[in-house]
């Protein structure tokens, strides 16, 4: 029985992380042609703990959007991008989309919220793929 290379491995898990980078992308781009645009406000900045990487207590902080949709009723969502500071101070104006069919799928319109998965993953993609390429290129027999 054959053994995975390890540089197979990293080349396969790049290959995967840039495909569903292309996918989150391809989502905020098909939300933003059919959202709707209008202007929010923080409702709410709460914070939370949680135990970090030193198995110490930190704080992060969340925000509460609410916005009024077309229809005349006023919405709410969290944000989807936390924080280890406050993004955002109460009552603070932000611009938020929504599908009109759907005014519970709101986001914040900035471009954290709009492109941080799909930078993130398409990065890592980047990294695991040029590794799996360089330990590729390391291990082929010379000539």
């Amino acid at each position: 029985m054959s053994r995975l290379s390890p540089s197979v491995v990293f080349l396969v898990s790049g290959l995967a992380l840039l495909l569903t980078a292309g996918i989150v992308g391809y989502d905020v781009v098909q939300f933003r042609k059919k959202a709707v645009v209008v202007p929010g406000f923080v409702d709410e900045v709460y914070s939370y703990q949680y135990q970090n990487t030193d198995n110490m207590t930190s704080t992060g902080y969340g925000t509460i959007i609410g916005f009024r949709a077309k229809d005349g009723k006023t919405h709410f969502f969290i944000a989807s991008v936390f924080s280890g500071r406050p993004r955002y101070a109460r009552l603070d104006p932000v611009t938020v989309r929504y599908d009109p069919l759907h005014p519970e799928k709101a986001r914040l319109d900035d471009r954290l919220e709009n492109w941080f998965g799909t930078g993130g993953l398409g990065l890592m993609g980047v990294v695991f793929f040029a590794v799996g390429a360089a330990m590729w290129y390391g291990e082929r027999p010379r000539a």
